[in-house]
C-alpha cells in the first residue's frame, strides 16, 4: 500500500473524484466537500488536506480534511490502507482532532493513529448512512415547507447551534464560519423550514446535487415543537424537492443512539446503507 498527499488540491480532486463517484451515496460527503472547495464555495482557514491510498497503482481509499479543526473524512478502504494513510498523515505534522468514516475504516485508522502518535481515541458518535429513492409522505401533519429568508439568518444559526449542543459537539467541532455558510445556503435556497400558521417549527438543509445524490443535513426541531411530526414532514418535503429537481437519490446520516429519529426516517422511505463512526483524538 502506498499513500499520496496532494499538494495541488484541484489536481488531486481530478484524480480521486472518478473513483469516489463510482459510489456516490457512500462517498457523498467527500464528493460534496471536495466539489465545494474546488468551486470556491467552502472557505477554509487552513489549506485542505487531500490524500489517497494506492495498491498496485489503483486507488483503494481517499481521505480529506477541509480544515484543521475538522475531523479527517475517510472513504471505505482496506485495513492496510488505513494504516499506511495514518503514517503518511502523521508525517505532515497536521493537527488532526479525529476521524469520521465507514465501519471499519474509521476504527482501523484510529487504531493506527493512536499507535503511532501516542494519543488515544474515543467514540464521539455511532452513525448510520441511509438513502431514499422514493418518498413516503406522512399524513396529517399541518403546515408546509418553504425556503428560509435572509431575515431569518439569526434564527437558523441559533437552531444550528442548538442542534450542535444536542448532539454533544464541543466548541472545536463547530463551524467558526457558521453565519457565513448559512447565509450562502439561504442565497442558494438550500435551507428550508416547515412552517405552521406562519411560524417555523423545523428545518433541514439539502446539499447541492452531486452525481445525482442530494444529502440532507441540519435537521433540527426546537424542543417546544417536537413529537408533532414536523421533522418527518420537513425532511420528506425537502427530499421530494430534491427528487423533483433531478436528484435520483437522497442520503442522510443518523445518530444510532437516537432510535426516534432513525424510526422517523425509515417511515418516510430512508433505508440503511452502511454504518459509520466519528472518533475524537485526545492527548
Amino acid at each position: 500500500m502506498h499513500s499520496v498527499i496532494h499538494p495541488d488540491f484541484s489536481a488531486g480532486a481530478a484524480q480521486v473524484l472518478p473513483w469516489l463517484e463510482a459510489d456516490p451515496v457512500s462517498n457523498g460527503l467527500q464528493i460534496g466537500i471536495i466539489q465545494a472547495i474546488v468551486d470556491g464555495l467552502l472557505v477554509t482557514d487552513q489549506p485542505p488536506l487531500l490524500a489517497h491510498v494506492e495498491d498496485a497503482g489503483r486507488i483503494v481509499g481517499v481521505a480529506l480534511q477541509s480544515d484543521t479543526y475538522r475531523r479527517l473524512v475517510l472513504s471505505a478502504m482496506p485495513d492496510a490502507a488505513a494504516t499506511a494513510l495514518a503514517a503518511t498523515v502523521l508525517a505532515t505534522d497536521r493537527r488532526l482532532p479525529g476521524v469520521i468514516g465507514p465501519v471499519p475504516a474509521a476504527g482501523d485508522f484510529a487504531a493506527a493513529w493512536t499507535d503511532l502518535s501516542g494519543q488515544r481515541s474515543e467514540l464521539a458518535m455511532a452513525q448510520r448512512l441511509h438513502r431514499l429513492d422514493r418518498v413516503h409522505h406522512p399524513d396529517g401533519v399541518p403546515g408546509q415547507v418553504r425556503t428560509v429568508q435572509q431575515v431569518e439568518l439569526e434564527l437558523v444559526c441559533a437552531w444550528a447551534t442548538a442542534m450542535a449542543e444536542d448532539i454533544g459537539l464541543d466548541a472545536g467541532d463547530r463551524d467558526p464560519r457558521l453565519a457565513e455558510q448559512m447565509e450562502r445556503r439561504i442565497e442558494d435556497d438550500r435551507m428550508l423550514v416547515w412552517e405552521v400558521d406562519g411560524e417555523p417549527v423545523s428545518m433541514a438543509g439539502p446539499s447541492r446535487h452531486n452525481v445525482g445524490v442530494v444529502r440532507i443535513g441540519l435537521v433540527y426541531t426546537p424542543p417546544l415543537h417536537r413529537r408533532q411530526g414536523y421533522a418527518a414532514a420537513c425532511v420528506a418535503a425537502v427530499s421530494q424537492r430534491a427528487l423533483d429537481s433531478g436528484a435520483t437519490t437522497c442520503a442522510l446520516y443518523t445518530d444510532l443512539s437516537n432510535p426516534t429519529s432513525n424510526g422517523v426516517y425509515r417511515r418516510i422511505g430512508y433505508y440503511p446503507v452502511c454504518d459509520a463512526e466519528e472518533l475524537t483524538f485526545l492527548p
